[in-house]
């Protein structure tokens, strides 16, 4: 602690007494032990609250991506080439694991029209990201279920909230559903 943050201190001490011998006076007709140490408790609670509170900070996390063709038939080479130009994942639901995803309920975020979310680093050093649709549409003991939990069990996205970048960059693919059969 330097001179500075103990002479902080010094006044911050010589505040609070200033203050409960305010609220004593205020309270002289009340000579309960009991409600001046609640007085002191309280002010001393409250006194403590903005020093120990630290700014939490946030990263942006931008996400992209291009797409795997899932139809049937031929597509058209517009199509091909639509399909593949990177897009920005705009205001959808992705799940973000502050954890192992098979341990940890997910926090849903929705992105922006630019595809970003801002998450704060205190959900820890890394997370996983799940950008296809909830497992928690299907039926638990289905084989689909199982099929599907797998595929995006694959594909999670791994972030380490630890680097110095404000904004984190993500360009992936959206791959087909193994799991359901190609649309005609």
């Amino acid at each position: 602690m330097n001179w500075f943050e103990a002479r902080g201190e010094a006044l911050k001490r010589n505040v609070l007494l200033v203050i409960i011998n305010k609220l004593e006076c205020l309270f002289q007709g009340f000579h309960s032990k009991k409600i001046n140490y609640g007085i002191l408790v309280c002010v001393s609670l409250f006194s403590q609250c903005k020093s120990a509170q630290t700014p939490i900070v946030f990263k942006t996390l931008k996400f992209q991506y291009t797409e795997d063709y899932c139809g049937g038939a031929v597509p058209s080479e517009a199509l091909l080439q639509q399909m593949q130009s990177i897009k920005p994942m705009a205001n959808r639901e992705i799940e973000i694991f502050a954890g192992n995803p098979m341990y940890v309920n997910p926090i849903i975020y929705k992105t922006n029209a630019l595809g970003e979310i801002q998450v704060p680093t205190t959900l820890g050093q890394s997370i996983y990201v799940n950008i296809y649709p909830s497992i928690n549409g299907f039926k638990n003991d289905s084989e689909e279920f199982e099929c599907y939990k797998k595929f995006v069990s694959q594909h999670y996205i791994r972030v380490d909230l630890g680097v110095p970048d404000k904004i984190l960059n993500f360009s992936t693919i959206l791959h087909c559903n193994p799991c359901i059969p190609l649309a005609p």
